[in-house]
């Protein structure tokens, strides 16, 4: 489908890094699922600093994977019987497949890119480009 942008997938990862951090604390979650989110926030940060590093792709398939994984860790990882933290994993496995359907992983063409020249057909010097 891919809706957004390299560039807008970037920002909405900031956010989700914050609030796969601040998560445990405000919905007051210990041990396991703490580990658990915490141990995503820095996975995702290191895979949002290296970003220009690692093709987009590779970034997908990690988001993938999460998306895969976080509606069943708490029967694979034992705290099924702790409501929030349940609820919590199961809404963010959902909200990760959703905005991995949303993402444009294959885009060549990213602001991100040096390189990157968006034709508009408009010379700001005068001189005619086509």
């Amino acid at each position: 489908m891919g809706q957004f942008t390299r560039r807008a997938h970037t920002l909405f990862d900031v956010y989700l890094i914050c609030l796969l951090f601040l998560a445990p604390i405000l919905f007051d979650m210990t041990d396991t699922p703490r580990l658990v989110l915490w141990t995503l926030s820095l996975a995702l940060f290191f895979f949002t600093v290296l970003s220009r590093a690692i093709p987009f792709t590779v970034h997908g398939t990690f988001e993938i994977c999460v998306a895969l994984f976080c509606p069943f860790a708490p029967v694979l990882l034992g705290f099924w019987d702790v409501p929030n933290a349940r609820h919590f994993f199961i809404g963010l496995g959902f909200g990760f497949f959703v905005f991995w359907l949303l993402t444009d992983y294959k885009l060549v063409t990213e602001a991100w890119n040096k390189e990157a020249h968006v034709d508009t057909g408009i010379d700001i010097t005068g001189v005619h480009v086509h």
